[in-house]
């Protein structure tokens, strides 16, 4: 697919960096000269220096013939005029755009006013502050996702060293009687991800996720020794953002006293005009002082929402040090998340992160319904619809092979019912199947999920960008500046034979190189005692193609390999030969 984003700052970064190593073309348009000069360095992604606002730049970029425009820079203006040239240059391009106002509900209604159509509008700000309620009146829980229509709730909490559950495996945890459907499907040890098995321990300091069916939640919550608040009586916020005042909004309605402290008095002046109960505080919310003369002792929440993660963070750690019972940090920087979380701050909010999320699920939609990333994005929680002709229909699960560090957390019966599997438990054609994969097996479990017994791709479902995500738009394709820039480097290596690139980029045949025949290399396919064959993606072929597919992406792979005439074998365990 041809994509254009339309802003290369940190969400413009992470959307590109995702698209492109599923197999998309990507290019980015960004105006600062610097950030052009590092994203070309970083990404596999062609870089237009300019204004997504600029008619002529979008039209550098390849406006016309781009598929889907994503406008996520920083000023609302710039992507709402993107959206507007995209619809004026082509009127087949799907559009995007993300919006920091607080009125972009009244944007919405208005782009239907003039007949501007912007397929996804997103206000991080106000979705967030809707994930965030669900928390704040369980102390010990960190997050409460939904899936399945909200039939299946997955929560985080994190294992004190009092907690009863320290210590045991999970298969002495489960000997203990927890409500029937629930799993904990991922733990968080440090910088360590484990999907856990029955032998795997609990420790202190681990944050863990559990899946469970939504009216069994509260019963899982209990039996995990956590307990909800009677009310939320009083929060405080820190910053005058446009989170915090959507945070206070939301907590006015349900009655609950809310104080903001803000540094500056002109946005305090603003802000008091906007909220109607708020006590508005003049004062440095990251202040010891102002905090205690301000009664923060056993406040239900303290909510950190500044533009500075490192306040956001300090300020968080004071205010449960101060009797906070609950802390809450936003952070941006994706780096800084582990580190807020071992720092004991296990409710962490990331605007940036929501919106390639609230994205990605765009794209991918159709037989992908949902994606939500955890941490810096070492894991994520995709929710796929299982098709009839899909290899993994039909067979229990425990029959399944799935990829090595993926599991299945719950299964939604286009019926209605929910089960969160064991093992016995098979996939049935149209079910919502919710997986729990680490970042480097996501590319392969939806490849292997939504492939047929007959080696075919699926039918991506419906939705414009059906199952994006899960395969490259053809093997071929174009690649920008890095790709080049990459192929040009391993050129220059004495041991391998030259490649040959075209005017377009595109890869051919190294010098003097035979088309191989299939099945060439040190290893062979064969037949596996289970009279069938098993995918090999990492068979080794004959020098000097081993010594650049090593050294590129996945998906530059698979174009390569296409060149060369190597076609995807069956999983072996021959030595090599």
């Amino acid at each position: 697919m041809r994509i254009l984003i339309g802003g290369g700052g940190e969400v413009g970064y992470l959307t590109a960096r995702r698209l492109s190593r599923e197999g998309n073309e990507v290019t980015i348009v960004e105006q600062n000269a610097e950030r052009c000069a590092h994203l070309e360095e970083v990404l596999d992604a062609r870089v237009v220096r300019g204004s997504a606002s600029s008619p002529e730049t979008l039209r550098e970029a390849g406006i016309r013939d781009t598929e889907l425009l994503i406008a996520v820079s920083d000023s609302d203006e710039v992507n709402l005029l993107a959206c507007l040239i995209a619809q004026a240059e082509s009127a087949a391009t799907v559009k995007v755009a993300s919006l920091r106002t607080h009125e972009a509900d009244h944007w919405r209604a208005l782009c239907g006013t003039v007949s501007l159509k912007i397929d996804l509008i997103i206000h991080s700000e106000s979705e967030l502050a809707s994930r965030i309620l669900r928390v704040l009146g369980t102390p010990g829980v960190s997050d409460i996702v939904d899936f399945a229509g909200g039939r299946v709730k997955l929560f985080g909490m994190g294992i004190d060293e009092g907690s009863w559950v320290a210590g045991k495996t999970l298969a002495e945890l489960d000997r203990t009687g927890p409500p029937k459907n629930s799993l904990i499907a991922m733990i968080f040890r440090g910088a360590e991800v484990i999907i856990p098995h029955g032998s795997d321990v609990l420790l202190p300091g681990d944050q863990i996720y559990i899946i469970t069916r939504s009216i069994d939640l509260e019963k899982v919550i209990e039996f995990m020794g956590l307990h909800r608040s009677a009310r939320l009586e009083r929060v405080f916020i820190l910053g005058g953002k446009q989170l915090s005042i959507w945070m206070a909004q939301a907590l006015e309605k349900r009655g609950v006293d809310v104080k903001l402290f803000e540094r500056d008095a002109a946005r305090c002046e603003k802000i008091s005009q906007v909220l109607d109960s708020t006590v508005v505080v003049h004062a440095d919310g990251t202040d010891e002082a102002a905090l205690i003369e301000e009664n923060i002792r056993d406040a239900s929440a303290y909510l950190a929402f500044t533009n500075d993660d490192e306040d956001n963070i300090i300020a968080s750690l004071l205010a449960r040090r101060l009797g906070a019972q609950k802390v809450v940090a936003l952070v941006n920087r994706l780096n800084y998340l582990p580190m807020a979380h071992r720092l004991g701050i296990s409710t962490t909010v990331s605007p940036r992160l929501h919106a390639v999320d609230r994205i990605l699920q765009f794209v991918r939609k159709g037989r992908v319904l949902s994606v939500t990333t955890f941490r810096e994005e070492e894991a994520e929680a995709i929710e796929l619809v299982a098709a009839a002709e899909s290899r993994y229909v039909g067979k229990k699960l425990k029959d399944v092979r799935l990829p090595n560090g993926a599991i299945v957390g719950a299964i939604a019966r286009a019926g209605g019912a929910v089960i969160v599997p064991r093992g016995e438990e098979s996939i049935e054609p149209g079910d919502g199947v919710i997986f729990f994969p680490r970042k480097r097996v996501v590319h392969d479990l939806e490849s292997a999920f939504l492939w047929s017994r007959g080696g075919g791709r699926l039918d991506p479902g419906s939705g414009p960008w059906a199952c994006a995500g899960a395969f490259p738009a053809r093997v071929g394709g174009h690649y920008g500046a890095p790709g080049r820039r990459r192929l040009d480097r391993l050129q220059r290596r004495p041991q391998a034979a030259p490649l040959q690139l075209d005017d377009h980029g595109r890869c051919g045949r190294p010098a003097g190189m035979a088309k191989p025949a299939a099945g060439d290399g040190a290893f062979a396919s064969r037949r596996n005692s289970a009279g069938h064959a098993d995918l090999d993606r990492h068979r080794r072929v004959r020098w000097p193609a081993v010594f650049f597919l090593a050294a590129l992406q996945r998906s530059h792979r698979r174009h390569i390999r296409g060149c060369l005439g190597l076609h995807h074998h069956r999983r072996h365990s021959a030595a090599p030969g």
